[in-house]
């Protein structure tokens, strides 16, 4: 599929069959999905894919975009929900969303399961504003986790975000936007997080608001940000409520058998963190931060208790 004006390929339904051995390149979407777009209520796969090339001039989503329904979504009314199952050495990369949110993968109130997948590579990164790899989104439904992430042996690699989250973002820090409180959930397993970069903002690799994360093995590698968090950003303290709250919330992320190796940033050149979240088997080795700033910033992992 080539070259399409509103983007490739359109998947709705109730529970559709997967996509498998294609290439899906060059399309263009002035809206959400410049290579596939993943309706409401929508349960999909890909298999052996190539995306590459795609954009989303005005909207979301280079690559694929799902939105799940917006007004009806709780834990009672799943079906509401896109959902994506990503395998066998699919390829995601070289898409863009210039003037949006996830160059590679949007998802908005969805869930996106990946299996050996590759979101960007060298010398062909997605780009976006804020999450060029992946960028998770949602509304905050009665504290319920919306939008899901679950990524095993996948590489997010080279991608690059105009201001956040270069390889993932929960899209908490919208620019100019104030709806804080955004809720999503992620999970990696051996998965490695390499060559991402926010120009203009914070989490190089990772940039996690709002959300739940815990990653299991795997490198975060030579990511940079020109604020806060090279490797990764984690951090839920502008989340709405009283005091206690905050603290509860700020306990949302958890890493165990990860390096966190040659990450750069202005502070927190591996890790910037409210808590502490690092568990067995982690290594912090030969993060840096970025020329002049302040050498208290911490180059491994910098905790914000405040």
């Amino acid at each position: 599929i080539y070259h399409g004006s509103t983007g490739a390929l359109t998947i709705a339904g109730t529970v559709t069959d997967g996509v498998s051995n294609v290439q899906i390149s060059g399309n263009t979407a002035t809206g959400n999905g410049g290579g596939i777009y993943v309706a409401e209520g929508t349960t999909t796969s890909i298999s052996t894919a190539t995306i590459v090339g795609n954009k989303a001039t005005t909207g979301n989503g280079g690559g694929i975009a799902l939105k799940g329904d917006t007004g009806k979504f709780n834990n009672s009314n799943k079906e509401k929900k896109a959902t994506l199952t990503i395998n066998q050495q699919t390829d995601i990369s070289g898409n863009e969303a210039n003037n949006g949110y996830g160059g590679g993968i949007y998802a908005y109130c969805a869930v996106v399961t990946g299996n050996n997948a590759t979101i960007g590579k060298s010398g062909s990164g997605n780009k976006a504003i804020t999450g060029a790899g992946i960028c998770l989104d949602s509304v905050n439904n009665n504290n319920t986790w919306i939008t899901e992430l679950d990524l095993t042996a996948c590489s997010i690699e080279y991608n690059i975000a105009s201001i956040h989250g270069g390889g993932i973002s929960d899209n908490a820090q919208r620019t100019g936007d104030n709806r804080w409180g955004y809720r999503s959930k992620t999970r990696l397993t051996n998965t490695n997080i390499i060559g991402n970069k926010a120009e203009g903002g914070n989490g190089g690799g990772l940039s996690i608001i709002a959300g739940q994360l815990t990653v299991t093995e795997g490198e975060i590698k030579n990511n940079t940000a020109s604020e806060n968090g090279g490797g990764a950003y984690v951090t839920t303290d502008q989340i709405s409520g009283n005091a206690q709250q905050k603290i509860e919330k700020r306990h949302n992320a958890e890493f165990s058998g990860t390096s966190f190796t040659n990450n750069t940033a202005k502070m927190g050149g591996g890790l910037f963190t409210h808590h502490i979240c690092l568990r067995d088997g982690v290594e912090i080795v030969e993060n840096e931060l970025l020329t002049g700033s302040d050498p208290s910033n911490g180059a491994g992992v910098y905790v914000n208790s405040s």
